[in-house]
């Protein structure tokens, strides 16, 4: 909470930059500084202390009560300290040693760190994250609430936008994840017990937490928020038990190693980091002479500082074999009670050489076309592969236009996609063209990728195997989609329509059709029944309206085609029958069958329509069959109730007569025996004057013919 190993490593200010800090009137501290808060006291004070001599400096800085962490700008010029009890923080000039400001943050104030561009500070104060401006040293932004009741340390990744806060509490402990640009916890960490202090080690994989009830460093993997485990601080086995108590918390600048104040133990915990897995090794302990609490260690790791005691300081070489404390500094009188430690980023002595300028990009390429075998028509995918082994990024990496070979050919339809990208030095990019193959024959293609001031090799694919198109299969075609028929009660019937059979695809089809009804009875008649095609022909689809009454008659016609990939088809058939309208000029009398021909067993079904004429409103209705080979007649009367039918050797007596009137519906039913002659029937319908003789023609006021065919 109170150092800067939050934050990436800065190299040294250079020397040209000190003497243009004099130049333009601005102090700067002599040598890089230790800061150490002291909490005891009616005032607390933050001591200062040399890194070069490690002596203190000049007398402690006033500050306000009870101070408790420390974070120093990543530029070294201010420092800034928690006062719990004030619930303030003190900003100091950390070139005058000399307070700017106190900001009033909330009770109590605990850690606190400051992101690596220096733009803000971030503060545990009153239950909540409170945030500091360092260029108006004013608040900024509304507070960050912390579901604990015991927040203590806190920590920022690299990118400056993810906090970690260690929550103390004994039951229930956590760390919680808080994204800062949206200001609200993203997630909490159950782990071990009353965490004190956390860590992001620099390079922002791994996240560090001093469990002090589990006497434990634990570890959080940054990529998905998880535990990963740990290690006691006073070596293997010997926790959650241990008493080693642990508090502060360091990493090196190098990733390599933390640091744990272990105050129970009256010792400082070193341990090794797994590069990769980002957990501990076994620890190396320095023993000191009472409990240390909080600690820091130089950007160039070779010396850790640890606060302890009533008011001391002590130095451990870490470089040393094995590490050592080498002094302890006494920081004064009137300072007691030393809390958190925050070492320069000065304090890595002179400034490194600057490294040498990366590699330059170093491209490769390789093709892949698939699939290995296609038909003309098909598509052939060509993926680039373009891999950088160079030391620094290529920007506006692109494909050369892909060349063929072979005896075949493809046409390019799309790509590259994508058009260009920037590959980092180690990574790579997928390029990809989409062909369409045209010429049946081998092909081959080939191209290289440039960028980044680099061009890669010429790299060949593999031989694709371009075959003819086989025929395609057929397929059978049927339009249009429905059909619609209108016709009025007792008339003629609508005119006939067609439908159009065909083959889109390969080949040749036979097709048969086949109409039925749902209501009506069998209104629906097709011709053709069937064909084949090619070529595309008609078949025209019938509905008749006799014998139906007005209403709205549904039905289909099926087509069907084997071998087809789409057979059947079925299109819908619609029959709207309408109102009989006005009293016709002259009368008009329909007589139907169901179906063309019967057989024995079958059932003989007889419709009729009846439309009243200016001539026939006093006329009588009468249907007769002529019986094949014979003079016989089969009369069928039309009644008030209905039709009957009579076979006999003679003309039988007709029904009595009745006032004709419009009709339409189904007058007769009966099935054959079997033993009826064979052949055709002809159904006749008459109207005649009342009283007149139905079979005498001159007596007809009109008639209807329909005949039939009779197989037993």
């Amino acid at each position: 909470m109170q150092r800067r190993s939050d934050r990436p490593q800065r190299p040294l200010v250079p020397i040209v930059m000190g003497a243009l800090l004099q130049i333009i009137g601005i102090a700067s501290p002599a040598r890089a500084q230790v800061y150490v808060a002291n909490s005891l006291g009616e005032i607390g004070s933050l001591s200062v202390i040399d890194t070069a001599t490690n002596t203190v400096t000049a007398p402690p800085i006033p500050l306000q009560q009870l101070p408790f962490a420390v974070a120093v700008k990543p530029d070294g010029s201010r420092v800034y300290v928690t006062n719990e009890n004030s619930g303030s923080v003190s900003v100091i000039n950390a070139a005058t040693n000399t307070v700017i400001t106190h900001v009033n943050v909330g009770f109590p104030a605990k850690g606190l760190a400051v992101t690596p561009d220096g733009q803000f500070v971030h503060v545990i104060a009153a239950g909540s994250i409170k945030t500091i401006s360092t260029a108006t040293n004013a608040l900024s932004g509304s507070p960050i609430g912390l579901p604990g009741n015991e927040p203590r340390g806190i920590a920022i990744a690299p990118n400056g936008q993810t906090a970690y806060v260690a929550m103390k509490q004994l039951q229930g402990s956590s760390v919680e994840v808080v994204d800062l640009v949206t200001r609200s916890v993203v997630t909490t960490v159950t782990g071990g017990s009353a965490p004190e202090d956390v860590r992001v080690r620099p390079d922002g994989k791994f996240i560090y937490v001093t469990a002090f009830q589990d006497s434990a460093l634990q570890v959080i993997q940054a990529s998905n928020n998880a535990y990963r485990g740990g290690g006691c601080v006073k070596g293997p086995g010997t926790c959650p038990f241990g008493g080693g108590s642990p508090i502060g918390l360091a990493v090196s600048a190098d990733n390599a190693f933390a640091f744990t104040a272990n105050s129970g133990a009256n010792s400082v915990s070193i341990f090794p980091l797994n590069p990769t897995e980002g957990l501990p090794g076994p620890p190396t302990l320095v023993s000191l002479p009472n409990g240390p609490s909080f600690l820091d260690v130089t950007p160039d790791g070779k010396f850790l500082y640890v606060s302890h005691g009533a008011n001391t300081v002590s130095v451990i070489d870490l470089k040393a074999t094995p590490p050592a404390v080498i002094k302890t500094i006494g920081l004064g009188s009137g300072t007691t009670g030393p809390k958190g430690v925050a070492v320069s980023p000065l304090a890595s002595g002179p400034p490194p050489p600057p490294p040498p300028p990366p590699p330059p990009p170093l491209l490769t390429a390789s093709l892949a076309a698939a699939p290995g075998v296609v038909n003309v028509g098909q598509t052939i995918t060509v993926t680039m592969t373009v891999n950088n082994s160079g030391g620094s990024a290529a920007s506006n990496v692109a494909p050369s236009p892909l060349t063929q070979s072979g005896t075949g050919g493809a046409t390019q339809t799309s790509g590259p996609t994508p058009s260009s990208a920037t590959i980092a030095a180690g990574g790579s990019q997928q390029f990809t063209f989409t062909y369409s193959a045209s010429v049946a024959g081998s092909v081959s293609f080939s191209g290289n990728a440039s960028g980044g001031g680099a061009t890669s090799n010429t790299a060949g694919s593999n031989t694709v195997s371009i075959q003819s198109a086989p025929p395609s299969s057929p397929n059978l075609s049927v339009t249009p989609g429905s059909l619609n028929f209108t016709g009025e009660q007792g008339l003629a019937d609508p005119a006939q329509q067609s439908v159009q059979i065909g083959n889109t695809g390969g080949g040749s089809l036979a097709w048969s059709l086949a109409g039925s009804t749902v209501n009506g009875g069998n209104w629906l008649s097709l011709n053709p029944l069937g064909g084949s095609a090619p070529p595309t022909s008609p078949a025209s689809v019938i509905a008749s309206t006799c014998g139906l009454p007005a209403g709205v008659y549904n039905g289909s016609v099926l087509a069907s085609a084997p071998g087809a990939a789409n057979t059947p088809q079925s299109i819908p058939v619609t029959l709207a029958v309408t109102q009989p309208s006005g009293t016709l000029p002259t009368p008009q009398a329909r007589v139907c069958t169901d179906r063309p021909a019967y057989h024995g067993g079958e059932t003989l079904k007889i419709s009729a329509s009846v439309r009243q004429g200016a001539a026939s409103n006093s006329g009588d209705a009468y249907l007769f069959a002529a019986v094949p080979g014979t003079n016989l007649f089969a009369s069928l009367v039309l009644s008030q109730s209905g039709f009957s039918i009579v076979v006999a050797t003679e003309p039988v007596p007709l029904a009595q007569n009745f006032q004709a009137f419009d009709f339409a519906g189904e007058v007769f039913q009966q099935a054959w025996s079997g033993s009826e002659p064979s052949g055709v029937y002809t159904i006749n319908g008459v109207l005649v004057p009342p009283g007149a003789e139905p079979l005498v023609p001159a007596n007809h006021i009109t008639a209807s013919t329909s005949q039939i065919t009779f197989n037993p």
